[in-house]
């Protein structure tokens, strides 16, 4: 004789799956996460434009971060704008949180191309100047610019 247990049993695939998708959108969900870092990439933007602007931190983020993150970005994109076949050009905004010993500790991107994967890789084993505080956010804005008539390669 047959049980009522059957059709559950054919269900418990999907109803797990529901579920693990349920706790999947919540972690995902705005807010802390329990590391102490930001829970989404719009808290990490707004905590590193409050990082930027903050008297506390305007001058470490300016006068030692930025000059130390401009050489190492510069090297990161030029080597990944080399090693992919198709760079993409669609600008891209990406939030790096620092820890107090200046490693990356989290990347967040409003979106992903070739190029922010690439660099996101790099990124991430780097290191810079311990901040004053920590995590310090920076929030970067990249976008791409076609040279110049004069910059660019080829005849003139």
């Amino acid at each position: 004789m047959r049980t009522a247990t059957a059709p559950l049993a054919r269900a418990l695939p999907r109803l797990i799956a529901l579920a693990m998708m349920s706790v999947a959108s919540s972690l995902n969900a705005q807010g802390p996460v329990a590391n102490g870092l930001a829970g989404s990439y719009v808290e990490a933007q707004e905590l590193g434009r409050r990082d930027e602007a903050d008297g506390a931190t305007r001058d470490y983020h300016r006068t030692v971060l930025l000059p130390q993150f401009s050489q190492l970005y510069r090297v990161h994109l030029r080597e990944c704008s080399t090693s992919l076949p198709q760079p993409e050009s669609t600008p891209f905004s990406f939030v790096a949180a620092l820890g107090a010993d200046g490693r990356v500790l989290r990347v967040w991107s409003d979106r992903s191309t070739n190029v922010y994967q690439c660099v996101r890789g790099r990124l991430l084993f780097d290191r810079f100047s311990a901040p004053p505080r920590a995590p310090f956010y920076l929030y970067i804005h990249m976008r791409f610019v076609n040279p110049s008539p004069s910059e660019a390669p080829g005849p003139r």
